[in-house]
């Protein structure tokens, strides 16, 4: 691994980090629109993915011996098994993502047909 990509690994995990304290800033100072639980999930991804790039980053620069190949297949597979509950946490996120918005959508329709009346009563009036 050159100094390049280790740079852009460091800087994504930090990213990464830096992502989640200003999401967790703004749910504590009541700016945030997401629930305690997507928090929560994006927290526990954020945390995942900074530890696959701490192990990419460690296994690229660790001196494997040959008799440690079944511990490298072992690690490299745990690598790639975060990745995948990285992957199904982050659309189980994007699911609740998208119920919150159909409910809130629903809420502003209700409250705009309460404030408005029927649409039948707010169309032009029609002369017979």
């Amino acid at each position: 691994m050159d100094w390049w990509n280790l740079t852009g690994l460091l800087l994504a995990a930090l990213a990464v980090l830096v992502w989640l304290a200003v999401e967790v800033h703004r749910y504590f100072r009541g700016r945030s629109v997401l629930s305690g639980k997507q928090l929560l999930l994006r927290g526990i991804v954020a945390l995942l993915l900074t530890g696959v790039v701490s192990m990419i980053i460690w296994g690229a620069y660790y001196p494997w011996a040959a008799e440690q190949q079944w511990q490298q297949l072992g690690f490299w597979t745990l690598a790639l098994v975060l990745v995948f509950v990285i992957v199904v946490l982050t659309f189980r996120d994007w699911r609740m993502l998208i119920r919150e918005r159909h409910l809130r959508r629903a809420e502003l329709y209700r409250q705009m047909d309460a404030e408005l009346g029927p649409p039948a009563r707010r169309g032009p009036k029609r002369d017979a």
